[in-house]
């Protein structure tokens, strides 16, 4: 009996040392699994909060090392690839807020993002920008926005500062990626600066070429004079004499006389053409009505052209350098018309209403291409866009082929 117990208990014993033993093996080769796995999963705990200097120590080479492994790897090529994304942003951060030009991303009107520089320029805050749409801040030129997404759009507008000062920009503007979608970046550059200084150089230029302007008025008077009472007076004196040898002669000398007298009246009435031209007295004694009147009686004379001439209104405030201007304005473009346009009839319309003056010159010659950027092979259209600017006159010209030419100057009158 007791052999039997002693053998039932050798048995228990094993049996106990051999479950101790198999759960033993259990739980390490559970912990040799499930180890790794809360590491990893710890770990990727913290690599989600950013963390991208976390590593997993793991030896083993099963798949729970290879995926370790790979884990490593992974987050490497994260923290290398954040710090490069951090400091491309401190780049851009940089630039983004050091520019002195404001930059604003938006869309739809509304203002997603944009830096310091545009709060400076216009005086609000960014709590107060926040608020705003763009078309606040800027006029925006809608007819010079075309449809190609990534060209880039450059205007010059108006900005509004905060109390409702406007002031000149230069816009650029495209189509940009941001976070998935398309929106629109604006490059606001304040350039008051830049303006006044074309302004004042644009002023300087005006007062000298009005100064030459001027200076050649005054000299086309001086040699107007010249020939009138000088040259003109001695070719009379001249005249007479001749008149008073003819009456003493007779026979073939009598004639040829005569014919050289008809001579001296060709070159009295040419000097006094000249004369004229240079400085019409019509003009001082009986104002531009009359001046542009007997101007075009002159053309249609001289030229196969026929000018008709209209006007209408009080020409009595129009002060003396605006006659003259818009005098020799119609001499040019009537000496255009001759050269250029093969025109037959020219239509001239002065007109006076409430103070202000309209100047019209039409051909019915045969046109040409004209554009804001045109650019003429002579000096006729050029000097007359300057002699309008001088005036403070708005000079508009239209022409195409087949279709003649209009020239258009308005001038406000000083009441």
């Amino acid at each position: 009996m007791i052999p039997v117990i002693a053998f039932r208990n050798d048995i228990l014993f094993l049996s106990i040392i051999l479950i101790l033993f198999i759960l033993g093996s259990a739980i390490m080769i559970a912990r040799s699994i499930s180890l790794p796995i809360i590491k990893l999963r710890n770990a990727t705990i913290k690599v989600g909060e950013g963390d991208f200097e976390t590593k997993v120590s793991i030896n083993s080479k099963d798949e729970i090392g290879e995926l370790a492994e790979t884990f490593n790897k992974t987050t490497f090529r994260l923290q290398t690839i954040t710090e490069e994304l951090k400091e491309r942003e401190e780049h851009l951060s940089h630039f983004y807020e050091a520019t002195l030009d404001g930059i604003v991303l938006h869309e739809n009107g509304k203002m997603i993002l944009f830096n310091k520089a545009l709060a400076i320029i216009t005086g609000y805050n960014s709590e107060e920008l926040n608020s705003k749409k763009i078309q606040e801040l800027i006029d925006i030129n809608e007819n010079q926005i075309k449809e190609e997404q990534q060209q880039v759009f450059s205007y010059e507008t108006l900005c509004y500062r905060k109390g409702g000062n406007k002031f000149p920009v230069e816009i650029q503007e495209r189509m940009i990626d941001f976070r998935g979608r398309m929106i629109k970046a604006t490059v606001i550059r304040d350039i008051s600066e830049r303006k006044n200084v074309e302004d004042e150089l644009k002023s300087e230029r005006e007062s000298r070429l009005s100064a030459l302007i001027d200076g050649q008025e005054m000299e086309r008077q001086r040699f107007s004079r010249e020939l009138h009472d000088g040259l003109g007076q001695e070719l009379i004196a001249m005249k007479m004499k001749y008149e008073n040898i003819i009456n003493q002669q007779c026979g073939g000398t009598k004639d040829n006389l005569i014919l050289l007298l008809e001579q001296f009246d060709k070159v009295i009435d040419e000097v006094r053409r000249i004369s004229e031209n240079l400085m019409p007295s019509i003009l001082k004694e009986f104002g531009i009505d009359n001046a542009l009147k007997n101007l075009s009686k002159t053309f249609t004379t001289l030229s196969e052209i026929k000018v008709h001439y209209d006007s209408i209104g009080n020409f009595d405030k129009i002060d003396d350098k605006t006659k003259t201007y818009l005098y020799r304005i119609s001499q040019e473009a009537l000496n255009n018309i001759a050269k250029h346009s093969e025109a037959t009839e020219v239509n001239i319309q002065l007109i006076e209403l409430s103070g202000n003056l309209r100047l019209i010159i039409e051909d019915n010659g045969k046109g040409f291409n004209f554009t804001p950027n045109f650019v003429s092979k002579g000096n006729g259209i050029y000097n007359i866009k300057e002699r309008a600017n001088l005036i403070n006159a708005l000079i508009s010209i239209d022409s195409a082929p087949g279709k003649g030419t209009v020239i258009t100057i308005k001038v406000k009158l000083n009441t």
